[in-house]
């Protein structure tokens, strides 16, 4: 039998390489690039969520449009999940992974209550959540969240994450495929960025950040098909939580 060094052009090991090559992507002849195999755990099913916080409240919205792509999945599918304590969970990105994360911090804040016999502060919350979001950060769960409530000095918080659980207090949020959309807007009109002589729109009220979220999502809607047919608000104040539909474009 003739003798060949590895590698060399003869061997049974290169031509059977070369082989199975051409078996699968063709010679180069046929086929002058590689044929791409990947394999995609995550889908994005769309969809935009928003809050603003006051002074001692924090109104949130959120549409209700499930999609993959360009097909609608579902239309009543809502974004907002309510803690214990009276706090909020608002969440985008995968729907199967968003439903797995609330799951496991309902579970967690019924452990938290039953060991210390009492509801988890907002603060207390949002540091878990940030330590959930990191600990999967090797294989990290599609979704952007942000949690809201009122501490127990009547204040109101807001914490963003992003998907490895990097945490944020912040004065608005927004979550989901409308964002890069949405976001300048409440940046211009709640922080008030580059307006001279003008600050932070700290003093605002309930009524007027329920106004500027509609208006955001009626603009959203028409730029974003991933978002649409209803917009779930939520005032939370120390009082407890009221909530209202506004109807969006369906299409």
């Amino acid at each position: 039998m003739p003798t060949y060094m590895p590698g060399c052009v003869g061997h049974p090991v290169v031509n059977a390489a070369k082989a199975l090559h051409q078996h699968d992507h063709g010679t180069p002849f046929e086929n002058a690039g590689m044929k791409e195999r990947s394999w995609n755990p995550y889908q994005d099913n769309g969809g935009t969520a928003a809050m603003i916080r006051g002074k001692d409240f924090v109104v949130i919205a959120a549409d209700t449009r499930m999609s993959r792509g360009y097909s609608i999945m579902d239309r009543h599918t809502s974004k907002i999940m309510e803690l214990p304590g009276d706090l909020i969970l608002v969440s985008g990105g995968m729907q199967a992974d968003r439903n797995h994360l609330q799951k496991i911090v309902k579970h967690r804040l019924a452990w938290y209550e039953y060991k210390n016999k009492k509801t988890a502060s907002i603060h207390a919350v949002g540091q878990m959540m940030s330590s959930m979001l990191y600990s999967r950060r090797f294989f990290p769960l599609y979704t952007y969240n942000s949690v809201a409530g009122i501490d127990a000095e009547g204040k109101a918080a807001i914490y963003a994450y992003d998907v490895v659980g990097s945490k944020e207090s912040v004065s608005h949020s927004v979550e989901g495929s409308g964002r890069d959309l949405m976001e300048p807007a409440l940046d211009c009109q709640i922080r008030r960025y580059n307006q001279q002589g003008l600050g932070p729109f700290d003093d605002i009220t309930p009524e007027q950040a329920v106004d500027i979220l509609k208006t955001t999502f009626q603009a959203g809607t028409e730029r974003d098909l991933e978002t649409g047919d209803s917009l779930e608000i939520c005032i939370l104040t120390k009082a407890g939580l009221t909530r209202e539909v506004m109807q969006l474009r369906k299409d």
